[in-house]
Order: structure tokens, then C-alpha cells, then sequence
């Protein structure tokens, strides 16, 4: 259930060897990577660059960054990549839910809510959120959902249980109808 609406973040695509941002930029986001990987480095006080990190495709990366003011290395293409942009401001006022297992195999959902206020720099002043259990209500969206669709499997059952009916009596050869329909009905139950 998060606030952000992930069809509409931005996407960037890289080449190979291009740069996202620079060790000393400002943090405005955190990435995740939809296809290809990127290296992170990070120069010494000599000069040097340091591989501190590799990710690839399926990962976000850089989550830390959320609460720094400037990134402390360089995101590198690896290959051919394309990220999704999450912008700092959004994800630090999210909201999500997260799945617990116990030791026992009971689930318990925990629904999170986090703020984050910025100062007039855009430095974080302060993170504050709200834990909330939420297994009950995510018990009853789960029957509320296994209701509708035994409803609507219902509905489509019914529906073609009648056109069998209505089939069989206006054709002469109650055979050849019963197969068009076993056909028609192995459709609409898939």
C-alpha cells in the first residue's frame, strides 16, 4: 500500500560506463534497478577508486543515502541499464505493509508509516513513524477477495449453465451442442 505510485516514476536508462551521480552529489533519490547492473566506487583521499558494491537488475540500492545529505561514491553502468527513480522527499514520508512469519508459522502483517522532516536545505531534521498491526484487516481484504471471486466463478457458471439450456433445446442434435458448449464453458472457467 505504498503512496507512491510506481507507474508514474521517472525511469533513466545508462550506457555502459555512464554515470548516475557523482560521490559528492546531492541525494534527491534512491534507485532500482529494472535491468542491467551498476558498480559503486568510491574515491580514497589519494585518488584511488574503491568497488564498494555491485547490483544488478531486481535490487534497490543506495537506501542508505535516504538519510545523508550527499552521495559517498559513484553509481557506474556495468552493461547496458535502466533505473527507476524514487524521490527522496516521497519515500521518506512512505507508507507499506510487511509480511512476519513467526517461529510458530503464524503471520502477522505490520503496517508502517514513516515522516521524515526536512529543513530548509532539505537536510533531514528528524524520522518519526507508526508501527501498526494490521493482521486482522489484511485477513478479511484476503476473504473479502477469495468471495468475489468465488462469486464471479459462480456468476460465469450460472450464465453458461443457462445458454447450455437454452442450446440444447433449439438444436435437434443435443450431441453436438453439448460439445460446443463443453468448449465454450472450458473458455470462460480459465
Amino acid at each position: 500500500m505504498p503512496l507512491l505510485d510506481e507507474t508514474k516514476l521517472q525511469r533513466r536508462s545508462l550506457a555502459r560506463n555512464e554515470l548516475l551521480f557523482r560521490q559528492g552529489d546531492k541525494v534527491q533519490a534512491i534507485y532500482f534497478i529494472e535491468q542491467g547492473r551498476l558498480r559503486l566506487d568510491r574515491r580514497t583521499f589519494d585518488g584511488r577508486s574503491l568497488v564498494i558494491g555491485i547490483n544488478s537488475a531486481g535490487e534497490f540500492f543506495v537506501e542508505a543515502a535516504l538519510f545523508a545529505e550527499i552521495f559517498h561514491c559513484d553509481a557506474v553502468a556495468t552493461e547496458p541499464s535502466r533505473v527507476r527513480i524514487y524521490p527522496k522527499a516521497a519515500v521518506l514520508k512512505a507508507v507499506c505493509d510487511v509480511r512476519i512469519v513467526l517461529p510458530d508459522d503464524r503471520v502477522h502483517w505490520v503496517r508502517i508509516r514513516a515522516s521524515s522532516d526536512l529543513n530548509d536545505r532539505d537536510v533531514q531534521n528528524q524520522l518519526s513513524g507508526v508501527f501498526v498491526d494490521v493482521t486482522e484487516q489484511k485477513a478479511a481484504e484476503n476473504e473479502a477477495l477469495m468471495q468475489r471471486q468465488e462469486v464471479a466463478h459462480l456468476m460465469r457458471v450460472s450464465v453458461l449453465g443457462e445458454l447450455s439450456r437454452l442450446s440444447l433445446r433449439r438444436t435437434p442434435n443435443a450431441t453436438l451442442a453439448m460439445c460446443r458448449n463443453s468448449e465454450r464453458i472450458e473458455i470462460l472457467l480459465k
